[in-house]
């Protein structure tokens, strides 16, 4: 019941022409997002290092 209120209050406000292209926007913006996030270095991790230790 939420979500349609939620979906109905997007639609009054933005129109459903302009819909699309928003969440074309949204998508390209998540995807950025979660390549950043994966490029960033793990707090702790020395870069070039794969997280194993041998031990000879």
């Amino acid at each position: 019941m939420e979500i349609g209120l939620i979906v109905l209050a997007v639609m009054l406000l933005f129109g459903y022409r302009k819909l699309p292209d928003a969440s074309r926007s949204l998508g390209r913006s998540v995807r950025i997002l979660r390549s950043e996030i994966g490029a960033a270095p793990v707090e702790g991790e020395v870069p070039g290092t794969t997280g194993t230790t041998s031990t000879g």
